[in-house]
């Protein structure tokens, strides 16, 4: 009882578990599990779906698109049989030493392939060398962590914070209703007067049973 106590007032509890031999094993802590419903109660607003909606994050795939800059590159390419474009989709933990390296590999020439594969070593007279394209612009990349803001969701916390409100909004809704029957009360009940200040019949009564003559 005063683990479950200190769980729902206070957020948190420690316990101690024992053997068979009444000695002490093991000493944990256990904390209030955060539920939508607890927020709710709580009061507590969701903000990383407007953070996500605000914030600037890292996109999970980025294009990479290779053009050749002049004929000469377009030509060696297409002369190994292989698309002088190429367009990638990688991550942002990608590196781009990691794609240079695999198209160093994959537009290597059949000849020194052959000669990779029988153990010899041929030193390439080319390299590969990637430029930016004109229109683009390099610019510093700042990452800001962000904090993480501390949920309390305990029965101490309601108890201060959200109680009072209640309790204080519907004090008002009684004395507003309690005002509202106080005012229907007080209020004169209509009655069918004219324009001259005559009063006129109950039209219930003009069409009872007794004003017709039977036959």
């Amino acid at each position: 009882g005063k683990c479950l106590n200190e769980l729902i007032l206070h957020g948190e509890t420690t316990y101690s578990a024992r053997n068979v031999r009444g000695k002490r094993t093991r000493v944990g802590k256990i904390r209030t599990p955060i539920c939508t419903y607890l927020k709710k109660i709580n009061r507590i607003e969701d903000k990383q779906a407007s953070e996500v909606a605000t914030s600037q994050k890292i996109p999970h795939q980025i294009t990479l698109e290779l053009t050749p800059k002049n004929s000469k590159a377009w030509s060696k390419v297409q002369g190994m049989s292989q698309n002088p474009r190429v367009r990638f989709k990688v991550t942002a933990n990608r590196t781009l030493e990691s794609v240079f390296k695999y198209l160093d590999k994959k537009w290597k020439p059949q000849r020194v392939r052959l000669k990779e594969s029988l153990g010899a070593r041929e030193e390439l007279e080319e390299e590969l060398i990637c430029y930016l394209h004109p229109s683009c612009k390099i610019t510093p990349v700042k990452l800001i962590p962000q904090e993480q803001q501390k949920v309390d969701v305990t029965f101490t916390s309601y108890r201060e914070n959200i109680l009072p409100t209640l309790q204080k909004s519907k004090k008002n809704k009684t004395v507003k209703e309690s005002e509202k029957s106080t005012e229907d009360k007080d209020k004169p009940k209509g009655e069918n007067i004219d324009e001259h200040g005559k009063m006129n019949p109950d039209p219930a009564e003009l069409f009872s049973t007794s004003n017709f003559k039977e036959d």
